[in-house]
């Protein structure tokens, strides 16, 4: 088999030769859920990282299913459509009503900017103002020319996700059939212990199974600045100091991209904001007692020279290591109190000396 078909294999990266064997068995299996159809792109970026970081990855979709998280140290909850809305008792909102307050939000942007560029000032009338008219010519072009590199690199990635899914299913699999795989996937893993991580609508869909709900449509909540849509380390966004999330990026602020038009609004049961944008828009949430549960709303699988994303990749998959050696896979060569000793140690607790094998 190819190199480049080992990683569009549904099967996990296979093993290296003989002589380092023992380093294989401690890669920690992680599931990825995705789409059947137009999820190749992010599978393949995803698989890449996870292997990087020193995991196997193996993709779940609703015609690749798995009932449990039995056999997984990991799973990562892709990106992909909206969440439905009746997971979180509220109403769908309509495209057309979605688009329209989209329009609106960005005429407005413009008008402001438009008028800051003239000197106008609702307060003041016209006050021509050197500083202020550069700053708002300064934001436009911003606007325009990250809108057209933007567009370029959105273009690349439709086609290349639209090519992908043209031969590979023959029916189309509705949206709710991902919610109806990832849901109890979510609860298992949560209910044993098993590190998640959830990728933009993969976090939305954690912050749901938890009992949180989302904002269908987020443009409102960009009055200063219009929505990013990007695959581009563009956004900006705040990391909470005594977050897990901290620790890992080791920095209070940093830029990711963006393709997301929801987001996080009332927190589910045990989950905290660990990272936002300026406007308050949640951009990353993590369980306040669970080992690893947590999700972002950016896309790190499409950053892998960013440092800071591949941190996040390592964490994780250390995370599902330690998991499966103290559950999944005990290991060998051991009298059954050592093997206790590393269960307990890989969760914190202190046991004292373990009595050595005869």
């Amino acid at each position: 088999m190819s190199f480049w078909m080992k990683f569009f294999d549904n099967t996990p990266f296979t093993q290296a030769p003989t002589h380092a064997s023992s380093q294989n068995q401690s890669r920690p299996l992680i599931g990825v859920t995705g789409p059947d159809r137009g999820g190749w792109p992010a599978w393949f970026a995803t698989r890449i990282a996870i292997s990087r970081a020193g995991g196997k990855a193996v993709r779940i979709t609703p015609s690749r299913p798995r009932t449990s998280v039995d056999g997984l140290d990991g799973l990562i909850i892709g990106g992909g459509a909206d969440v439905n809305p009746t997971l979180y008792s509220e109403t769908l909102m309509g495209m057309d009503a979605r688009a329209q307050i989209r329009r609106e939000v960005l005429r407005r942007w413009y008008r402001k900017q438009a008028l800051a560029l003239v000197g106008y000032s609702r307060t003041t009338g016209f006050d021509p103002n050197v500083g202020n008219s550069l700053r708002a010519a300064y934001q436009l072009l911003k606007y325009r020319v990250g809108t057209l590199l933007d567009l370029a690199f959105l273009i690349v990635l439709w086609v290349v996700r639209h090519l992908c899914s043209l031969s590979l299913h023959a029916h189309r699999v509705e949206k709710e059939d991902r919610d109806r795989l990832e849901v109890p996937l979510i609860r298992d893993a949560v209910a044993h212990g098993l590190p998640v991580l959830g990728i933009c609508r993969g976090m939305q869909l954690i912050n749901v199974c938890l009992g949180g709900s989302l904002h269908q449509e987020i443009s409102v909540f960009y009055e200063e600045s219009p929505v990013l849509r990007t695959l581009l380390p563009r956004k900006k966004i705040c990391v909470a100091a005594t977050s897990r999330l901290h620790a890992i990026f080791r920095k209070s602020s940093l830029r990711v991209n963006s393709l997301h038009y929801q987001s996080v609004k009332t927190l589910g049961h045990g989950l905290r904001t660990c990272a936002t944008e300026t406007n308050g828009i949640v951009q990353a949430i993590e369980h306040e007692t669970a080992k690893f549960v947590m999700g972002v709303q950016w896309h790190p699988e499409y950053l892998p020279m960013e440092r800071s994303q591949r941190r996040l990749f390592r964490a994780f998959v250390e995370a599902s290591r330690a998991r499966g050696i103290s559950v999944t896979r005990p290991l060998k060569a051991q009298s059954e109190e050592q093997t206790i000793h590393k269960i307990a140690a890989s969760q914190g607790l202190h046991l004292g000396e373990p009595i050595a094998s005869p």
